[in-house]
């Protein structure tokens, strides 16, 4: 999604319909550059999450809520303020949205279970002796 973002201004030919002064013009095209980059880091950190052996560290915790809660704001926006794209645009990038957080929230949830395991299964056995 992060590359496809980098291609949006050319693909819909922005420049056409952007007017004013030269500030807010660059800052559209800066905000998508930065947001393109954001989302193209965001989505290989959690590749390289997903394909360490330990995906359960804090760091890893920390990127994927964050890319979960990126995923929830991107879907409430768009569920609040749908895209004005021709049909079925809108109700595809909404459900990949959802799909995308709901996948990141089970990651989360399925980093802390593990945690929980491998503390189980590492903890002595505390019994008579």
């Amino acid at each position: 999604m992060g590359v496809y973002h980098f291609f949006l201004p050319g693909m819909f030919h922005w420049a056409r319909y952007v007017k004013g002064s030269p500030e807010p013009i660059w800052a559209i095209f800066a905000m998508n550059a930065m947001l393109s980059f954001l989302m193209l880091w965001g989505g290989l950190s959690a590749i390289f999450i997903t394909l360490k052996r330990d995906g359960s560290g804090a760091t890893a915790r920390f990127v994927t809520l964050g890319m979960a809660l990126f995923w929830i704001l991107n879907a409430a926006y768009q569920a609040i303020r749908p895209p004005p794209f021709p049909a079925p645009l809108p109700i595809v990038f909404l459900a990949f949205a959802i799909l995308l957080a709901l996948l990141f929230c089970a990651a989360l949830f399925a980093s802390r279970f593990s945690k929980v395991v491998k503390c189980r299964i590492a903890a002595p056995a505390v019994g008579p002796a």
